[in-house]
């Protein structure tokens, strides 16, 4: 039986609270600070990590997504220096419309951790 925390979760949750505070404090761009950090998923081998995040309506999905990809380097080194890890996982950004699809999405996903995904999704619908 599995532990109820595994620590891919642990680590996601620090992920998710060091990026929200790397994207407010870098930027020069002042609407990448109205991004919100709604999730993360990390792979088990802690290698891979996808960061979820949503935007206020009316913003433009796109923009959001090339900014990031510009400062995805410099947000992992600046993650690098946050957390404690051996090495830091390699990210990606989703926008949260098109990450709905992708909860469990990688291969060694408990069905604990699916069932979290969902809740998040349930709760962000619920906001919206």
């Amino acid at each position: 039986m599995k532990p109820a925390f595994r620590r891919a979760d642990r680590v996601s949750s620090e992920i998710r609270e060091a990026v929200a505070s790397v994207l407010v404090r870098i930027t020069h761009e002042p609407p990448l600070s109205r991004v919100t950090i709604t999730g993360v998923v990390v792979s088990d081998d802690l290698k891979h990590a996808r960061i979820i995040y949503s935007l206020f309506p009316g913003e433009d999905p796109e923009l959001y997504r090339r900014a990031l990809g510009r400062l995805r380097g410099r947000i992992r080194s600046e993650l690098g220096k946050m957390i404690r890890l051996k090495s830091v996982p390699e990210i990606d950004f989703l926008y949260a419309e098109t990450s709905a699809s992708l909860s469990g999405s990688y291969p060694a996903s408990s069905h604990a951790n699916e069932k979290k995904s969902s809740a998040l999704w349930d709760e962000l619908n619920i906001e919206e």
